[in-house]
């Protein structure tokens, strides 16, 4: 796996580009990794004027000035030929929050389930769980070398049998599996085979902007809610 962050905005310098993409660099190899014993990344930042000399196999975060989908602060996709690729809204980002995080939050979900299509389930209630990185804990962030980095969940958010010194998310501020925090979100599917119900949850401290920027249509949280359909849908008569 290779991510490189390409910087096409005017509202972010390359120096700040390349102290973002070090940073989360560093938030990747030293703390997402780790924390889901995976293998790390080749990460690097490119300027725009040097992007045609990247060559191939890099999975591309671009960031760019204006949302090419109303409402939408960043989000990832796959490119035509199937290879995923990221983009940060900069003017959005700026405005309700910092391109950091929200380059972090890209990156995080980006790394962990390329295709957004994962999901988990929660058999003591039957709940089926978008596997989403960093939305549960969305709006908690924290300092990686002066920069603001987006808190994520850990694979122990997802066991129903945790042990007592496990954390469910990187800061420690989440207590049970399957749960957020007051800035977070969750996509789950709950329902027999009479009424299925794919709901977007919110928490209590979530704005009204922000609620509604989910609902953009290149979001993962549609792209999820959309999956899950097409999965009960093939599975469930």
């Amino acid at each position: 796996m290779k991510i490189a962050v390409i910087n096409r905005s005017a509202n972010v310098t390359d120096s700040d580009a390349r102290d973002m993409t070090d940073a989360v660099h560093f938030q990747i190899t030293n703390h997402v990794a780790p924390a889901w014993n995976m293998r790390t990344p080749q990460f690097k930042f490119v300027p725009t004027s040097r992007e045609d000399q990247l060559g191939s196999g890099w999975w591309k975060v671009y960031l760019l000035d204006d949302a090419d989908t109303a409402g939408a602060l960043g989000y990832h996709d796959e490119d035509e030929h199937g290879v995923p690729i990221g983009k940060v809204f900069t003017k959005l980002s700026l405005q309700y929050g910092s391109v950091s995080s929200v380059l972090s939050h890209e990156v995080i979900e980006l790394y962990l389930d390329p295709p957004c299509n994962r999901f988990a389930i929660d058999f003591n209630t039957g709940v089926l769980y978008a596997v989403e990185g960093g939305d549960p804990v969305e709006n908690d962030s924290y300092d990686v070398g002066g920069v603001e980095m987006s808190n994520f969940i850990t694979p122990a958010w997802f066991d129903l049998t945790p042990q007592s010194d496990d954390h469910f998310d990187w800061l420690g501020n989440l207590t049970e599996p399957f749960t957020m925090t007051k800035g977070g979100y969750l996509i789950y599917m709950q329902g027999g085979q009479e009424e299925q119900k794919f709901q977007l949850k919110v928490g209590s401290e979530v704005p009204a902007w922000k609620k509604e920027l989910k609902w953009h249509s290149a979001a993962r949280t549609v792209r999820k809610l959309n999956e899950l359909k097409r999965i009960s849908g093939s599975v469930i008569s």
